[in-house]
Protein backbone atom coordinates (compact mmCIF):
# COMPACT_ATOMS: atom_id res chain seq x y z
CA UNK A 1 0.00 0.00 0.00
CA UNK A 2 1.25 3.27 -0.80
CA UNK A 3 0.46 6.31 1.33
CA UNK A 4 1.39 9.48 -0.82
CA UNK A 5 2.37 12.57 0.74
CA UNK A 6 3.50 14.54 -1.85
CA UNK A 7 1.84 15.01 -5.51
CA UNK A 8 3.63 17.72 -8.45
CA UNK A 9 1.17 21.01 -8.45
CA UNK A 10 -0.16 21.65 -12.12
CA UNK A 11 0.22 25.39 -14.28
CA UNK A 12 -1.58 25.26 -17.06
CA UNK A 13 -0.22 27.52 -19.41
CA UNK A 14 -1.41 29.22 -22.56
CA UNK A 15 0.55 30.38 -25.07
CA UNK A 16 0.07 32.42 -28.40
CA UNK A 17 2.88 33.69 -31.42
CA UNK A 18 1.13 36.36 -34.57
CA UNK A 19 2.77 36.55 -37.81
CA UNK A 20 0.96 37.55 -40.85
CA UNK A 21 -0.87 35.80 -43.27
CA UNK A 22 -0.13 34.90 -47.03
CA UNK A 23 -0.95 32.52 -49.62
CA UNK A 24 0.69 29.06 -49.06
CA UNK A 25 2.23 29.06 -52.54
CA UNK A 26 3.86 32.21 -51.79
CA UNK A 27 5.10 31.75 -47.76
CA UNK A 28 7.96 34.79 -48.12
CA UNK A 29 4.69 37.48 -47.96
CA UNK A 30 3.65 36.25 -44.97
CA UNK A 31 5.15 35.22 -41.45
CA UNK A 32 4.11 31.58 -40.40
CA UNK A 33 2.81 32.08 -36.58
CA UNK A 34 2.28 27.88 -36.48
CA UNK A 35 6.41 28.05 -37.05
CA UNK A 36 7.60 30.91 -34.87
CA UNK A 37 5.12 29.56 -31.72
CA UNK A 38 6.91 25.97 -32.17
CA UNK A 39 10.09 27.97 -32.26
CA UNK A 40 9.34 30.03 -29.12
CA UNK A 41 7.65 26.58 -27.45
CA UNK A 42 10.66 24.20 -28.29
CA UNK A 43 13.19 27.13 -26.83
CA UNK A 44 11.07 27.10 -23.88
CA UNK A 45 10.64 23.12 -23.23
CA UNK A 46 14.79 23.08 -22.98
CA UNK A 47 14.24 23.59 -19.72
CA UNK A 48 12.26 20.93 -19.33
CA UNK A 49 13.70 17.19 -18.67
CA UNK A 50 10.54 14.82 -19.14
CA UNK A 51 12.27 11.91 -17.81
CA UNK A 52 10.39 8.63 -16.44
CA UNK A 53 10.91 7.79 -12.60
CA UNK A 54 12.27 11.19 -11.89
CA UNK A 55 10.74 13.75 -9.83
CA UNK A 56 11.04 16.49 -11.98
CA UNK A 57 8.66 19.46 -13.45
CA UNK A 58 7.52 17.51 -16.71
CA UNK A 59 5.80 19.70 -19.40
CA UNK A 60 3.15 18.17 -22.06
CA UNK A 61 1.67 20.32 -25.68
CA UNK A 62 -1.87 19.34 -25.22
CA UNK A 63 -3.66 20.74 -27.80
CA UNK A 64 -2.30 23.31 -30.67
CA UNK A 65 -4.20 25.59 -33.33
CA UNK A 66 -4.11 27.62 -35.97
CA UNK A 67 -6.23 29.86 -38.28
CA UNK A 68 -6.80 29.13 -41.84
CA UNK A 69 -7.02 26.59 -43.97
CA UNK A 70 -3.99 24.48 -45.17
CA UNK A 71 -3.10 26.33 -48.14
CA UNK A 72 -2.79 29.77 -46.27
CA UNK A 73 0.37 30.90 -44.48
CA UNK A 74 -1.44 31.03 -40.78
CA UNK A 75 -1.59 34.58 -39.22
CA UNK A 76 -2.07 33.36 -35.76
CA UNK A 77 -1.52 29.90 -33.45
CA UNK A 78 -2.18 29.22 -29.95
CA UNK A 79 -0.93 26.07 -27.78
CA UNK A 80 -2.22 24.63 -24.30
CA UNK A 81 0.39 22.88 -21.78
CA UNK A 82 -0.17 21.27 -19.18
CA UNK A 83 2.44 21.47 -16.70
CA UNK A 84 3.35 19.61 -13.46
CA UNK A 85 5.69 21.09 -11.26
CA UNK A 86 7.42 20.32 -8.23
CA UNK A 87 10.09 22.31 -6.45
CA UNK A 88 13.05 21.90 -8.71
CA UNK A 89 10.94 24.04 -11.07
CA UNK A 90 8.78 25.96 -9.38
CA UNK A 91 5.89 28.31 -10.98
CA UNK A 92 7.84 31.60 -10.36
CA UNK A 93 11.45 30.40 -12.31
CA UNK A 94 8.76 29.11 -14.88
CA UNK A 95 7.38 32.80 -15.35
CA UNK A 96 10.83 34.04 -15.24
CA UNK A 97 11.51 32.18 -18.91
CA UNK A 98 8.65 32.92 -20.31
CA UNK A 99 9.39 36.08 -19.89
CA UNK A 100 12.71 35.86 -21.15
CA UNK A 101 11.66 34.72 -24.30
CA UNK A 102 10.90 37.01 -27.50
CA UNK A 103 7.59 36.88 -29.48
CA UNK A 104 5.73 34.92 -27.46
CA UNK A 105 2.63 36.05 -26.05
CA UNK A 106 1.61 33.53 -22.61
CA UNK A 107 -0.84 33.63 -19.98
CA UNK A 108 -1.04 31.40 -16.76
CA UNK A 109 -5.28 29.78 -17.04
CA UNK A 110 -4.27 28.74 -13.61
CA UNK A 111 -1.57 27.22 -10.92
CA UNK A 112 -2.46 24.74 -8.66
CA UNK A 113 -0.24 23.78 -6.03
CA UNK A 114 1.73 20.40 -4.66
CA UNK A 115 0.48 17.94 -2.23
CA UNK A 116 2.97 18.48 0.27
CA UNK A 117 2.42 16.92 3.46
CA UNK A 118 4.85 16.32 6.21
CA UNK A 119 5.44 12.63 6.18
CA UNK A 120 6.27 13.28 10.36
CA UNK A 121 2.70 14.60 10.64
CA UNK A 122 1.19 12.47 13.13
CA UNK A 123 -1.64 11.49 11.24
CA UNK A 124 0.50 10.37 8.56
CA UNK A 125 2.66 8.32 11.24
CA UNK A 126 -0.66 6.52 12.73
CA UNK A 127 -2.09 5.61 9.00
CA UNK A 128 1.48 4.41 8.34
CA UNK A 129 1.74 2.28 11.34
CA UNK A 130 -2.18 0.72 10.98
CA UNK A 131 -1.41 -0.03 7.34
CA UNK A 132 1.78 -1.48 7.93
CA UNK A 133 0.23 -3.93 10.17
CA UNK A 134 -2.51 -4.98 7.19
CA UNK A 135 0.38 -5.07 4.60
CA UNK A 136 3.38 -3.73 2.71
CA UNK A 137 3.63 -0.19 3.36
CA UNK A 138 5.70 2.80 2.21
CA UNK A 139 5.06 6.71 2.05
CA UNK A 140 5.64 7.87 -1.71
CA UNK A 141 5.09 10.40 -3.98
CA UNK A 142 3.91 10.45 -6.98
CA UNK A 143 4.06 12.34 -10.15
CA UNK A 144 0.71 12.89 -10.65
CA UNK A 145 -2.09 15.74 -9.68
CA UNK A 146 -5.07 14.61 -7.68
CA UNK A 147 -7.93 17.12 -5.91
CA UNK A 148 -6.20 16.88 -2.75
CA UNK A 149 -3.95 19.67 -3.93
CA UNK A 150 -6.68 22.14 -3.38
CA UNK A 151 -6.49 21.18 0.34
CA UNK A 152 -2.76 22.06 0.48
CA UNK A 153 -3.59 25.55 -0.56
CA UNK A 154 -5.98 26.13 2.22
CA UNK A 155 -3.16 24.49 4.66
CA UNK A 156 -4.42 20.95 5.40
CA UNK A 157 -2.86 17.97 5.65
CA UNK A 158 -3.64 15.15 3.31
CA UNK A 159 -2.73 11.80 1.75
CA UNK A 160 -3.60 10.20 -1.11
CA UNK A 161 -4.16 5.82 -1.12
CA UNK A 162 -6.29 3.75 -2.26
CA UNK A 163 -6.26 -0.07 -3.69
CA UNK A 164 -3.53 -1.28 -5.80
CA UNK A 165 -4.16 -1.27 -9.33
CA UNK A 166 -2.93 0.64 -12.53
CA UNK A 167 -3.43 2.14 -15.79
CA UNK A 168 -4.11 5.23 -14.78
CA UNK A 169 -6.56 7.11 -17.35
CA UNK A 170 -6.41 4.80 -20.20
CA UNK A 171 -8.65 2.01 -21.39
CA UNK A 172 -7.40 -0.88 -19.67
CA UNK A 173 -7.22 0.80 -16.33
CA UNK A 174 -7.90 -1.82 -13.25
CA UNK A 175 -7.95 -2.18 -10.01
CA UNK A 176 -7.06 -5.40 -7.95
CA UNK A 177 -10.14 -6.84 -6.05
CA UNK A 178 -8.26 -8.47 -2.88
CA UNK A 179 -7.01 -4.96 -1.97
CA UNK A 180 -10.17 -3.25 -1.71
CA UNK A 181 -10.62 -5.30 1.75
CA UNK A 182 -7.25 -4.47 2.98
CA UNK A 183 -7.87 -0.76 2.11
CA UNK A 184 -11.22 -1.23 3.79
CA UNK A 185 -9.75 -2.47 6.68
CA UNK A 186 -7.04 0.19 7.18
CA UNK A 187 -9.70 2.65 7.44
CA UNK A 188 -11.54 1.12 9.57
CA UNK A 189 -8.77 0.88 11.70
CA UNK A 190 -7.30 4.15 11.66
CA UNK A 191 -10.73 5.70 11.98
CA UNK A 192 -11.70 3.73 14.65
CA UNK A 193 -8.60 4.55 16.49
CA UNK A 194 -8.34 8.15 15.84
CA UNK A 195 -12.19 8.93 16.09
Amino acid sequence: MQIVTKQKGVIKLDLEAEGQRAHGSQPWNGENAVEKLLDRYTQFKSKFRNEKGEWTTTINLGHFESDGPVNVVPGSAEASIDIRYTEEYAPEEIKKDLESIDGLDWGFSSVDPMLNTKNSNDYVQKLYDISSDTCSTRLDRKTAASDMRHFSEEDISCVVMGPKGGGIHNENEYIIKESMHEFKKILTDFLTEVG
